[in-house]
């Protein structure tokens, strides 16, 4: 168990090498006191606050709204939501093999705080990259846990755990992608629990 939290704890850090372009160090965060993750249980996404980015609050909001995603999507609310929506770019599977793939992965993503005031995005993360980074304009540690989920959800189980895309461009169909479709879910079954 010891070996896992020193495994997260570097990877910690070797996130923090790759500081976008774009942000300043004005922008991030003064960085807090290290918090500690909750133990894991199988199947469930670990969520790393990148603590050269995040103050403590944000930390604490990232690790509470991870462990509210988990609760969602190992609900049934979210399986049969996601079992019964016409999605596009499923990369093959039916809305139901997207559900217990969705249900099945599990893994550690690393989460920044960045604030770009002139963009519309609220989280991203870059193709090949686990890293998610929270928008301060649209997000504080006074955000709930279900909206944040949502947005982590998105991000980590659409694209970085899922392997799933969208279009960049706004189109009515873009949001019947499965990372759209996921946010519309976690959504409507964080509600629920």
């Amino acid at each position: 168990m010891a070996n896992r939290y020193l495994i997260l704890f570097l990877l910690s850090f070797a996130s923090c090498s790759s500081v976008q372009s774009g942000v300043s160090a004005l922008n991030a965060a003064t960085p807090a006191p290290s918090v500690t993750p909750s133990p894991i249980g199988v199947g469930d996404i670990l969520f790393v606050p990148d603590m050269k980015f995040n103050s403590k609050l944000e930390a604490e909001k990232i690790l509470s709204a991870g462990k509210k995603l988990n609760e969602v999507r190992k609900s049934q609310c979210f399986f049969n939501a996601i079992k019964n929506r016409k999605m596009i770019e499923t990369n093959g599977k039916t809305s139901e093999e997207v559900a217990i793939h969705l249900q099945s992965v599990s893994g550690s993503i690393p989460v920044q705080w960045y604030l770009a005031r002139f963009t519309s995005a609220v989280a991203y993360r870059n193709v090949g990259s686990p890293i998610i980074h929270f928008n301060r304009k649209y997000f504080s540690y006074k955000s709930s846990d279900c909206s944040i989920a949502s947005t982590l959800g998105h991000e980590a189980l659409g694209h970085v755990l899922g392997e799933y895309g969208h279009s960049f461009k706004w189109t009515k169909e873009r949001d019947y992608s499965v990372p759209y479709s996921i946010n519309r879910i976690v959504d409507l079954c964080c509600l629920q629990k």
